[in-house]
């Protein structure tokens, strides 16, 4: 299927007993490399395929391997575990009261695919209550080992823009609380929509414990090389949310980036952005740590003699990237 194999064992009643007047019970198990489809229910009408209701649990290593089996293009993720209501009504398909586990993340919500026209279209609301942030941590792809000796932090995988071009999509997803080692995350709220290759994620909003970042992606898979675009702005952010406690520097900020670039991977989309970042601090406060944080020599001179910290009344700077390099235009503090 789809030129992957599959094991399939599809079990029904005694054929003797068939009524078409009532619906037809079967029972199905099926396996394709590490994912696993196992569905109980009934064919409405014997006989007539188009129309059936099941009991599916769907499982396997990643959710981006079910294009194997669907053609639907998933985002790539942790193992996972989800079961629910799976209707056929010719060419209409409904995944409902999905429930279920992602690596360490809770999900649910409803699915519908229209089948009907030239490429499928999914629409619906997904949620979870509880998002490990390393369950999508690989959503782009995974850093390669040739990446890691490189000393470089973003993935090189090639992303799987093709399967943006076989399927629309108007999806909403929300996440009420986020887990993360590297980011005190709130929660998340996206409505992600794809027509004709083209990508779109917004709003793209992530809450913060102070502060919130929102924007959004845009993803062009319709070009040759993609193109990828990003508007992000970020609202009464605390600086010392991000740094080890007793913090080094203590204030808010706001800031704003426009950047765009091309490429199949994430990695090659950052090497040749270009665009626009503003950062500004309205107030803050530093200590004599943020000079041993750093390691600039430039902020020992603020902590010359008995002083401990010193306030930062406001700093602005504005940046500007040109293939992947981002430098400082202006800077004032």
């Amino acid at each position: 299927l789809n030129g992957n194999k599959f094991i399939a064992d599809v079990r029904g009643g005694p054929l003797i007993h068939v009524d078409e007047t009532r619906p037809y019970p079967f029972a199905a198990e099926v396996h394709a490399g590490t994912t696993h489809v196992s569905a109980t229910g009934a064919i409405t009408h014997p006989f007539h395929l188009g129309q059936f209701t099941t009991t599916a649990t769907l499982s396997g290593a990643d959710l981006s391997d079910l294009y194997d089996l669907t053609g639907l293009a998933m985002p790539q993720t942790a193992a996972y575990r989800v079961s629910g209501t799976l209707t056929r009504d010719g060419a209409q398909y409904q995944f409902k009261d999905f429930a279920g586990v992602i690596g360490q993340s809770d999900i649910s919500g409803n699915l519908a695919i229209d089948a009907s026209g030239d490429k499928p279209m999914v629409t619906g609301a997904v949620k979870s209550k509880v998002l490990d942030f390393k369950d999508i941590g690989n959503l782009f792809g995974k850093t390669s080992e040739t990446a890691k000796a490189g000393g470089r932090l973003l993935p090189d995988i090639p992303l799987h823009l093709n399967r943006l071009r076989q399927m629309d999509a108007d999806v909403d997803y929300d996440a009420g609380t986020i887990r993360s080692q590297d980011f005190p995350l709130r929660g998340v709220h996206t409505h992600i929509a794809l027509k004709n290759a083209v990508l779109v994620l917004k709003p793209l909003a992530f809450q913060f414990a102070y502060g919130k970042l929102a924007g959004s992606l845009k993803i062009d898979a319709a070009k040759t090389v993609p193109v990828t675009s990003v508007d992000a702005r970020i609202t009464d952010m605390k600086i010392e949310q991000f740094i080890a406690k007793p913090p080094a520097a203590i204030g808010t900020l706001e800031a704003r980036a426009r950047l765009t670039g091309a490429g199949m991977s994430v990695q090659k989309v950052a090497a040749s952005a270009d665009g626009p970042e503003t950062l500004v601090i309205p107030r803050g406060q530093f200590n004599e740590k943020l000079a041993e944080w750093t390691g600039i020599d430039l902020f020992n001179a603020l902590f010359a003699g008995d002083k401990a910290q010193t306030n930062l009344r406001c700093a602005v700077a504005h940046f500007d990237t040109r293939n992947g390099d981002m430098r400082i235009q202006r800077g004032v503090f």
